[in-house]
């Protein structure tokens, strides 16, 4: 067994995605709060689901690109490093 074998994380799909449309919803409620008060309850809602959106593409996006890695010398598990140990 020459070649390690690479096991890549399901959870870092869609998290691109998911921060360009939290951004866009950021910046749609935000034009709606400032020119439209009348639509303020729907621009509050659009800004809060756009926020979560943007923070979990951000965590999506700073998922490890390999999980697991299997060679000849055992398993190898990678994680996000903790904030000490940046």
């Amino acid at each position: 067994m020459t070649e390690a074998l690479a096991i890549y994380p399901h959870t870092k799909r869609n998290g691109l995605t998911f921060t360009l449309a939290g951004a866009t919803g950021l910046l749609i409620s935000f034009v709606l709060f400032i020119q439209y008060s009348s639509l303020f309850p729907f621009s509050l809602v659009l800004f809060g689901l756009s926020s979560v959106s943007v923070l979990l593409g951000a965590a999506k996006l700073n998922e490890p690109l390999i999980s697991l890695e299997l060679n000849e010398t055992g398993v190898t598990y990678f994680h996000r490093p903790w904030p000490s140990d940046a």
